[in-house]
């Protein structure tokens, strides 16, 4: 697991946790968080926004060995407690993250003979779409969804 939303209602009760991964195995999670934030939000825009902004948070974490050493469950875990302490205290988000380092529109992001794969979301070359159903898969994720 990458990431685990835990969704809370006003008094904190979890109403559901989504874990989301990486390799596009949470397809159904992503899909499922998707139509919650345009359930919440349903003057949003369809499809991809016009701009996209790249953003750092900063976090720290204790250990009991240098820098170096320091292992990947150690940063994700340090990652999900800053994230969580975000959500608790939305009114330094702003602050935490600061401007942008990044921006570009999206019509840049990607070239004309690209495209971004409705499974696990990484930009790939024309050549390599394939299409299942509705959505414009790249050849790993097709391959996946038809074994």
């Amino acid at each position: 697991m990458d990431l685990k939303i835990t969704i809370r209602d006003e008094d904190g009760i979890i109403l559901d946790e989504i874990e989301l991964y990486q390799d596009g195995s949470d397809a159904e999670a992503t899909r499922e968080i998707r139509k919650m934030i345009e359930a919440k939000f349903p003057d949003r825009e369809k499809g991809f926004k016009k701009y996209n902004h790249a953003y750092t948070v900063a976090f720290s974490i204790d250990t009991d060995h240098e820098p170096d050493e320091v292992t990947v469950d150690e940063l994700l875990e340090g990652m999900y407690r800053r994230v969580d302490q975000l959500a608790h205290c939305r009114q330094e988000v702003q602050e935490s993250c600061g401007p942008p380092y990044d921006t570009y529109a999206n019509g840049e992001a990607m070239g004309d003979d690209e495209f971004a794969c409705d499974k696990c979301q990484m930009i790939r070359h024309d050549s390599e779409a394939r299409q299942h159903g509705e959505n414009k898969l790249c050849g790993k994720c097709f391959e996946e969804l038809n074994k």
